[in-house]
């Protein structure tokens, strides 16, 4: 849980929201299943990549959208995490 409230306290929904996005994504093109630990270690690096503004692995043909990470209200950021 120490991550989730790591990114509970710094990002926005909408990062949240494009987040969830590109996993689904990446889960799909790569068929990955969460089952597999390795499959939940590379996702759980991928988020923090993107999360960060990091160096993360697309998808081919993906074009980010331009975004820029804001904090909110909590409460907002709770939704996004069901």
């Amino acid at each position: 849980m120490p991550k989730v409230k790591s990114f509970y306290n710094s990002v926005s929904a909408k990062a949240w929201n494009e987040w969830i996005e590109l996993q689904t994504m990446l889960i799909n093109e790569k068929h990955l299943s969460m089952m597999d630990k390795d499959a939940k270690k590379f996702i759980a690096e991928q988020r923090e990549l993107f999360l960060d503004n990091g160096d993360y692995e697309r998808p081919a043909g993906y074009k980010p959208k331009s975004r820029k990470i804001k904090k909110i209200k909590k409460a907002n950021l709770i939704l996004a995490f069901f």
